[in-house]
């Protein structure tokens, strides 16, 4: 999805820290998960995204392989 790895260590026996930033903007992403939740591991993730051009992204991102459960609809 265009993410660059900032960080990727060691955080304990069991896990890694690892950082993404998203290139242009002043945030990141940490994809922690808390010891006892390794069952949720990739079921899902509760975000919001925003951006410009979201057909266009949803064509790119598309394209590179990344799957959705449909295309963007727009909601009132």
């Amino acid at each position: 999805m265009g993410f660059q790895i900032l960080t990727d260590q060691a955080f304990s026996p069991k896990q890694r820290w690892i950082e993404l930033t998203i290139p242009g903007a002043a945030t990141g992403i940490v994809p922690f998960t808390p010891e006892g939740h390794e069952d949720r591991v990739g079921t899902f993730l509760n975000s919001s995204w925003e951006v410009d051009g979201l057909d266009r992204n949803y064509e790119e991102l598309s394209a590179k392989g990344v799957q959705f459960s449909g295309p963007p609809e727009r909601q009132p």
